[in-house]
């Protein structure tokens, strides 16, 4: 999906900046459980707390425009990832134990990708992540909406032509299981 230079943002997601002492305590937890870093503790909270901490919030960004989400995060490895509305499938918001301790949510949209890579982008530390929710869902239903209706002489295959493919194709695949279970 290309972004078109005139296309407005419907809404703009808040990035909560109490994520940031959600990844702190995360980056803690990982020099712990790994043990070797424990030492390096020190020198990780004064690289987070100088360097990473001030780039976070500008370099995060979750937005919804008319025809899509775009989803802009990282600071050291940076990602830009933009989808087209009608292929959002879903947009779910997760709280695990240490993120309800800093009251942060995550936010995921899930697409109709190839691969699970392709597929979703998730954000974490979205303000009011149930309203952005919300609104992506209804500005996608409104999108496909949109797509769906046909214009006249399009060339499209007619719903009898296709309830009639389906019937065929739901039949061969009952004779293929009936073959399978009886070589089984």
């Amino acid at each position: 999906m290309k972004k078109r230079p005139d296309e407005a943002v419907t809404l703009n997601a808040e990035i909560d900046p109490r994520v940031l002492g959600y990844q702190m305590m995360l980056g803690i937890l990982w020099h712990i459980v790994t043990v070797v870093g424990i030492p390096f503790i020190p020198i990780s909270l004064i690289v987070f707390l100088l360097w990473y901490k001030p780039r976070y919030m500008a370099h995060h960004s979750l937005k919804l425009t008319e025809t899509g989400v775009e989803i802009r995060r990282g600071v050291i490895f940076q990602s830009q990832t933009q989808f087209s509305l009608d292929r959002v499938t879903d947009v779910s918001v997760a709280q695990g134990p240490l993120m309800r301790r800093y009251g942060v949510y995550g936010v995921t949209v899930e697409t109709a990708g190839q691969t699970v890579a392709q597929g979703t982008a998730a954000m974490v530390g979205v303000v009011d992540p149930y309203d952005f929710r919300d609104a992506v869902m209804h500005n996608a239903e409104i999108y496909k909406g949109s797509q769906s209706v046909s214009t006249p002489g399009s060339s499209g295959p007619s719903p009898s032509d296709s309830s009639g493919d389906q019937i065929e194709l739901l039949t061969e695949i009952r004779d293929i299981l009936s073959r399978i279970e009886r070589k089984g």
